[in-house]
This record gives structure tokens, C-alpha cells and sequence, in this order.
């Protein structure tokens, strides 16, 4: 398997006397994106143009999706 990009740790300072410090974990998105373009499984999967889909031949109910 590909290696992805790696997760960042961020330590938010404590706020309003909270007992422990909150951690927040998170990925860069450019970083993800290269990888979901450079991964070979993909290749063929990616659509760069929107496209019409519809439920029915006679394109009466559009679907809308991500």
C-alpha cells in the first residue's frame, strides 16, 4: 500500500480552566490531494468536468451529490 500523508499534532493552549489541553489532529489538504492524484487506484476514478445524473431515461429527477 502507498504511504499517505502524515497527521500534524497541534497542542491548543487551555482556556477558561479546563484540565487538560486539547490536541487537535489533522491532515494538510494539499498534501491529501496530491496523494489521491499521484495513487495509481485512482487514476481512472478521479472526474475533473460535472456531469448530469438522473434517475429516470426521461431525466425527470436530477440527483445531486458530492
Amino acid at each position: 500500500l502507498l504511504k499517505g500523508p502524515s497527521w500534524k499534532c497541534q497542542v491548543i493552549p487551555l482556556l477558561h480552566g479546563m484540565k487538560s489541553p486539547i490536541r487537535l489532529f489533522w491532515r494538510d489538504p494539499v498534501e491529501c490531494l496530491e496523494s489521491l492524484f499521484s495513487n495509481p487506484l485512482f487514476h481512472d476514478q478521479l472526474d475533473f468536468i460535472p456531469r448530469h445524473v438522473y434517475k429516470t431515461a426521461a431525466w425527470l429527477l436530477h440527483v445531486y451529490s458530492e
